[in-house]
């Protein structure tokens, strides 16, 4: 049974009732694709900016314990963020039960694994 949705509250609708597959259309669907590959790509792109900032620090003459303090602020800052966004039960449900079939522009599928 495939269910079409295209905003958050069909999306919760959907995922609340366990669908086998659920269509998700118009930019929404970007939306959501965004969110299930958030975790991957956002810490790749921390780690590779830390590693560049702490390299432009280095560089720059800066003090080695202003860059460990700016390191750590840095990283607690981004991990509560990453808290905030990954503690959500909608997108617990998408990344665990669901995996992307088919993506286009304005169109995902989600099948259950």
């Amino acid at each position: 049974m495939s269910n079409f949705v295209s905003n958050e509250d069909q999306l919760n609708v959907a995922l609340e009732n366990n669908q086998q597959t659920i269509e998700v259309r118009g930019s929404f669907a970007n939306d959501v694709a965004r969110r299930k590959n958030i975790m991957p790509s956002m810490v790749k792109n921390v780690l590779l900016g830390m590693i560049i900032s702490v390299i432009a620090m280095i560089y720059s003459g800066i003090e080695f314990a202003t860059i460990l303090i700016v390191t750590s602020t840095t990283v607690v800052f981004i991990l509560g963020i990453l808290f905030l966004i990954t503690r959500s039960s909608e997108f617990k449900k998408i990344n665990q039960d669901y995996i992307i079939k088919d993506k286009s522009t304005d169109y995902l599928l989600l099948k259950r694994k």
